[in-house]
């Protein structure tokens, strides 16, 4: 039987109200007796979310007296009110595990309601080590869903990222818009659930023309109005709490903003329903207003569930202001955190979360129940308890309730649309799970969207004439291929750029002018025939004054949407201007009008792989190609250049496929090859599409046809995409096949300033994951872009350009097709992506083309340099790269310069194809089979048995001697051959870094620092809040963090070593070599380096304040806390460098091979300093101590090549400043000015000499003043060598490169450094 514990009087008041269905909870009147409990912790915020307390107060007493759900157990609940606040529901979780229920602590928890506080909650369960399953019933924010960092939450609603999913759907399908601005709040709500829509957004290929935040009750929003009104868009989309949405929509209304369709959150949903409610004139303000409420349920369930809360809130309510039900621990049910006991007034039913509060519980039990359902003794485990939640699945009273594996809700999802129509808040319909927009959007009985305007399609952009229509046609920008994906938006980022007025690329180009665009992808080759024209036709309807479009791929897409026919009839003059279309017909002006090409056409493609043949004396080639504009053109242009050398294409070695035939599969690979054999083929020119090549690639290593030693490819179309299954996986066979295959891309030297610069601000923007509002760097290295890439973003320049300067010669022209395209012709050549861009007479562009080859690099080595590391193409022993060979080709002066000596072919060999032919070999004599061994003589038992029992003793001993001896190699010999093998390994790796005068050092994971892999023991300042909570005082005062809630979000305890981290966290590790030459050139440390991705953190060793401890530098976790903040908080940073992680640690000793390592990274400590972003951690001992002294006086300098070494200036500022302890309580920014005003003092390395020796400079190991002294001294004589170096030069360019001799004391210095051996330049061999 049930027993009755606590609840009694809810379980009273439930009797009084109206029954419910019979076959919705069965009820008992008898009285229960005591038995086994479960223990359900509420982190409900009493005060605002009555509803949701009325209705988990209601399903905790049906399933008492309700035999068929826990039946041996009763259901026993505790509230806290968590008050929608971070440090509440910090304190009331605290509360909830530990002293609730007399001291047993609860074994699951309901809430919090507000996504901050569950998650504070949640963090601190996590942190503690506890296995309580949390269950919210109104925190949606997309931030929850990381089940890594929060593997015990679950919650009835959905995630916001369903919200924001179905907030596109409305933008895109109901108001049919494609540009729109943004707007978001700063808290988890808002920043999360727009960070979800911007990546939503993206899939749909929207544009976002403005997008900014505001802070929680922040009271001056004028930067966010200027920069949503500056924008020109007509359409925002608002994501916040209904506090704030009213606040700013009022402000932008009073800026002058009376025309916005708004779209809003649920939160902004509610607001405005109350501002039109309220306000005849915000009624017609509003009108075409779009947006969601969560839809709550719909048949009798619900029905029967809003009439048993209704009833249940009559009798809950009371006489007074406070209703005197208690919870089990006697709480009052409606006391406030502040101690308020509140008259829980309103309509309980009105809460739109209150179905899910009520299913929150009955899943909870549930899921209980099958986890006790043994019987009365069973035992609850939290993450059986957890386990069983995630797979509970039932008809709730919000709809289906089931669960994915990260405890989101995912069925049963639903949102109500509501749309402001005349003055009236009305219901459109309701939005749902589906696969298309038809079956997601049920409307409403006679209800329609109506625009602010009236009509049915919303104006996107006000009427301005500084607002440049712009289309972008792309190949595919949302294919599986990474490298298809991230050369559309190199185009996008290119135009993002360019309307940055302050982002330093081209600041002056159109600086009154924003660029407005509409992108459509409209794919390449047969099997999208007609889509460009298509595409085209949707660019005219989405921006009726386009004058241009960018991107433009493949020449059969530039044949469609140029000619003349199409011009003339649906077509129009927009300016076509292609970044990858080759074909040589596309030249002819009378037939393509309008067409401009930032690329070389194939006419010089073709000489230059002409010139290539000549070079190797490749008489006699074979050429496969299809029948594309491209493929047809490019192939006769290649006929005639070898012709006029006196070559030849061999007899039978000439191919046309039709790319129908090879998509229905009438033409194979395998019919290709054998054709090229019968030819005798050594090298084959291919002249056809991706996935043609993938195939010859593939079906050539599989079959080992045309492969391996004596064979060659020459390839028109250098395409990744050639290496690239469908679904965007590499093709293991193409790969190896394609090795050494030869082609030609437009030269792209990232070593020129505005290459530099657009490359530094993409490695800002882009991300390898290619997810949310991120562009997608497929390799993960930004100075490396997918072929074509370049001439996209310089197709963007030229019309950019173009535009430009008639601004300010013709500004009546600029919506001029015509004209802007003779301008684009004559414009003087402009730096661009590829070197100098200008256009010849036809419209196509001048250019050098670099020749490239693809290799097989080993990982360890990396012979091939830098190259575009194909995306998903490695394995860990090996990796391809299109390698850029010495030798280019100048479409100006038609020849090829350089040398082709860095070539290989087929298998990787560097065996040059021979196109003659030659005499048959002989026959190979026969291959005479192994001989097989003799087989092994039979045990002969008789022979055992016959053993005397004295000498079995003696077998036996030995036997035992050997299983002795065994055992110590095992455990002795070999352990010492390891540590032997480790130290070899060391000492070569140092050798080998010295010589090239590089330095390796190891960075640690955000992944693993967020995630608290890091931490050993719980946060000090935790163990405050649950002392305060023990001792029923108010919440600790911590001036230090503000916020308790945030410290428990981010701390993680103290830190592990480095030698842990190898053992037990090898791949959160990355080894990155520091070149010691980039540093005192002052650029980035190592080719490919994203600076802004990595973190150095200087900080000072402090003891433990118990025991005094000096072996780890933060017992406390007080350091890592401050970092793990600032991962938060600069969400670019990926890798960390912190030494106590980075370096090997003496505890308790440091191996040799350990010791040796370490040396040789401090002797080169200072290439991190004087590279690498830096986050100092400022106490106030720290201008005491002499590593802090070093690293902050590096921090704060720049390597200048011809001026040495100067004070940076605030705006290249690579340093961050947090303060700890008792330096955050007050005067903190003093004593941040105090520090840099000491460094910027610090002029000269002398100066920083003579501060690092006075006594009260203090230092743990002695050793390391000298250490320190003579590595900054090397550091100053290296740099002073190459400034004197250099201006040597610039007086007398006859004079040797060699660095100037000086007097310093270089053999004392070396004499000074840690390392066994003397080095030639101790600092930065980095």
């Amino acid at each position: 039987e049930k027993p009755a514990m606590g609840f009694l009087l809810l379980a009273t008041i439930l009797a009084a109200a109206p029954p419910p269905r019979t076959d919705v909870v069965h009820r008992r009147l008898a009285q229960p007796a005591h038995g086994p409990e479960f223990r359900l912790g509420g982190l409900l915020a009493s005060q605002f979310n009555v509803g949701q307390v009325m209705a988990a107060a209601m399903a905790v007493a049906e399933i008492n007296i309700n035999t068929d759900l826990l039946p041996h157990h009763t259901l026993r609940f505790a509230l806290r009110d968590s008050a929608c606040d971070e440090d509440e529901a910090l304190l009331g979780a605290i509360h909830l595990a530990k002293k609730a229920f007399d001291g047993l602590g609860a074994q699951a928890m309901l809430g919090a309601a507000c996504s901050g506080a569950s998650k504070a909650a949640a963090s601190y369960l996590t942190s503690a080590g506890y296995q309580i399953p949390q269950l919210s019933s109104a925190s949606t924010s997309a931030e929850l869903s990381d089940s890594a960092a929060y593997p015990y939450f679950a919650r009835t609603p959905p995630s916001d990222a369903w919200q924001s999913f179905a907030l596109v759907d409305l933008c895109y399908h109901l108001l049919g818009v494609e540009r729109v601005a943004t707007v978001n709040s700063e808290d988890s709500y808002g920043a999360a659930g727009m960070a979800q829509f911007r990546k939503f957004a993206g899939l749909r290929s929207m544009s976002i023309l403005a997008s900014t935040s505001f802070a929680n009750g922040q009271e001056d929003l004028s930067s966010s109005v200027d920069a949503l009104l500056s924008s020109g868009a007509l359409v925002v989309v608002l994501f916040c709490q209904s506090d704030d949405a009213s606040r700013f929509i009022n402000a932008v209304q009073a800026a002058g903003g009376l025309n916005i369709t708004w779209v809003g959150s649920e939160a902004v949903t509610s607001s405005v329903h109350d501002m039109v409610a309220s306000s005849p004139q915000q009624a017609a303000r509003l009108r075409g207003f779009a947006g969601l409420t969560l839809a709550g349920g719909v048949g009798e369930t619900y029905t029967d569930f809003q009439a048993r809360l209704g009833a249940f809130q009559a009798t809950v309510l009371g006489d007074g202001w406070c209703s005197n039900a208690t919870d089990d621990d006697g709480r009052r049910l409606w006391m406030t955190a502040d101690g308020v006991c509140i008259w829980p007034d309103g309509n309980a039913t009105l809460d739109f979360y209150a179905p899910f509060a009520y299913d929150a519980v009955y899943a909870m039990a549930r899921a209980a129940n099958q986890t006790l359902g043994a019987g009365a003794d069973a035992s609850l485990d939290g993450a059986a308890l957890m386990l069983a939640l995630l797979n509970t699945s039932f008809a709730g009273t919000s709809g289906q309730v089931a669960f994915d594996r990260n405890g989101d809700r995912h069925e049963g999802i639903a949102y109500d649309v509501y749309s402001v129509v005349g003055a009236a808040y009305s219901l459109l319909g309701q939005w749902r799970q589906g696969a298309a927009w038809d079956e997601r959007f049920v409307p409403e009985p006679m209800a329609s969207y109506v625009a602010v305007d009236g009509s049915s399609r919303v104006p996107e952009l006000a009427s301005s004439a500084l607002l440049l229509p712009l289309g972008v046609l792309c190949k595919d920008s949302n294919s599986p291929s990474k490298s298809l994906r991230e050369r559309c938006d190199h185009v996008k980022h290119a135009i993002d750029c360019i309307n940055n007025k302050a982002d330093g690329w081209f600041d002056d180009l159109l600086p009154n002018h924003t660029i407005v665009t509409a992108l459509r992808s409209v794919g390449c080759g047969a099997e999208v025939d007609g889509r460009a024209r298509e595409g085209w036709l949707e660019l005219q309807a989405s921006l009726p004054r386009f004058t241009a479009a960018v991107g433009v791929p493949c020449s059969s897409n530039v044949a469609d949407i140029g000619g003349r026919d199409w011009r003339d009839g649906d077509g129009g003059r927009a300016v076509v201007v292609s970044a990858s279309s080759t074909a040589p017909r596309l030249s002819n002006e009378e037939s393509f009008p309008n067409v401009a090409r930032a690329i070389a056409n194939d006419t010089h493609h073709a000489l230059a792989i002409a010139e290539v043949c000549a070079d190797r004396e490749w008489t006699r080639v074979a050429l496969v190609h299809d029948d594309s504009t491209w493929g047809l053109g490019a192939a006769a242009a290649f006929q005639d250049s070898l012709g006029a050398r006196g070559m030849v294409v061999l007899p039978g070695g000439l191919v046309n496929i039709t790319e129908d035939d090879f998509n229905s599969g009438k033409v194979h690979a395998r019919d290709i090859l054998e054709q090229l054999r019968a030819a005798s083929a050594k090298v084959i020119v291919l002249v056809v599409q991706p996935k043609i090549q993938r195939a010859l690639y593939a079906w050539s290593f599989d079959n080992d046809v045309l492969y391996g030693p004596g064979f060659g490819w020459i390839s028109f179309w250098p395409g990744e995409d050639a290496l690239h299954n469908a679904d965007g996986g590499f093709n293991a066979s193409a790969l190896q096949g394609a090795e050494g295959l030869i082609s030609i891309l437009p030269s792209f030297d990232t070593s020129r300033d505005v290459l530099k610069s657009l490359v530094s601000l993409w490695s800002q923007a882009s991300s390898s994951e290619c997810a949310g509002s991120q562009y997608c760097d497929a390799d993960g290295d930004p100075e490396t872009w997918p072929e074509y890439a370049a001439n996209g973003a310089d197709a963007v320049l030229l019309y950019a350009h173009a535009m430009d300067q008639l601004r300010r010669t013709a500004p009546l022209s600029m919506d001029d097709p015509d004209v802007l395209y003779e301008t684009m012709k004559q414009l003087p050549p402009f730096e661009g992506m590829t070197g100098l861009v200008s256009l010849d007479d036809t419209g196509d562009k001048h250019s050098r083309l670099t020749i490239v080859n693809l290799q097989m690099c080993g990982s360890s080595n990396g012979e091939c340099g830098l190259r575009r590391r194909l995306s998903s193409v490695f394995k860990a022993e090996f990796f391809f790269r299109f390698v850029k060979i010495s030798a280019e080709y100048d479409s100006l002066t038609e020849k090829l310069t350089g040398s082709l000596d860095g070539l290989v072919f087929s298998q990787g060999t560097k065996l040059v194809p021979v196109t003659t032919a030659s005499p048959n070999p002989p026959p190979s004599p026969p291959v005479a089979p192994p001989a097989q061994p003799p087989p092994l003589p039979a045990v002969d038992e008789e022979v055992v048995r016959q053993v005397p029992l004295w000498g079995r003793f003696v077998i036996g001993v030995l036997a035992v001697g050997t299983l002795l001896l065994m055992t110590y190699w095992r455990f002795v010999i070999l352990r010492r051959q390891r540590a032997q093998q480790a130290l070899t390994d060391i000492l070569e790796r140092v050798e080998r870094e010295e010589h090239r005068e590089v330095c390796g050092f190891y960075f640690v994971s955000r992944e693993l620092i967020l995630s608290g892999g890091l931490g050993a023991r719980l946060n000090p300042f935790l163990k405050a809040a649950e002392k305060a909570v023990e001792k029923n005082q108010p919440r600790p005062s911590l001036q230090v963090y503000p916020s308790m809630a945030k410290l428990i979000v981010t701390a993680g305890g103290s830190l592990r070593e480095f030698q842990q981290l190898q053992q037990h966290h090898s791949k959160e590790l990355s080894f990155v070599e520091l070149s010691r030459e980039a540093v005192l050139r002052g650029e980035p440390p190592f080719r490919g380096c994203n600076t802004q991705e990595y973190l150095v953190v200087s900080h000072r060793w402090i003891p433990s304040a118990d025991t005094g401890d000096k072996s780890e530098p933060d017992s406390d976790g007080v350091q890592l806390a401050a970092v793990q903040r600032y991962l938060n908080q600069n969400e670019a940073v990926k890798w960390v460098w912190f030494d106590y992680w980075s370096m090997p640690q003496n505890n308790p000793v440091r191996t040799r091979a350990e010791k040796h390592e370490f040396d040789w990274m401090l002797e080169n400590i200072s290439l991190l300093f004087l590279s690498m972003p830096v986050l100092i951690l400022l106490d106030k001992s720290y201008i005491s101590r002499f590593w802090t002294n070093f690293e902050a006086w590096q921090s704060m300098k720049t390597v200048h090549p011809a001026k040495g070494i100067l004070h940076t200036g605030p705006a290249e500022a690579r340093w961050t400043i947090r303060t700890l302890y008792t330096a955050g309580e007050s005067g903190d920014a003093e004593l941040e000015k105090s520090l840099e005003r000491m460094m910027e003092k610090l002029n000269h390395v002398d100066d920083l000499c003579r501060r690092l020796r006075k006594p009260d400079i203090e230092v743990t190991n002695k050793k390391d003043k000298d250490t320190g002294l003579a590595t900054i001294r090397q550091l100053a004589y290296d740099v002073e060598d190459r400034r004197l170096s250099l201006s040597a030069r610039d007086s007398d360019p006859s004079l040797s490169a060699t660095p100037a001799t000086t007097s310093h004391p270089r053999e004392e210095v070396k004499s000074l450094l840690p390392s066994s051996k003397a080095k030639s330049a101790g600092l930065p061999m980095a």
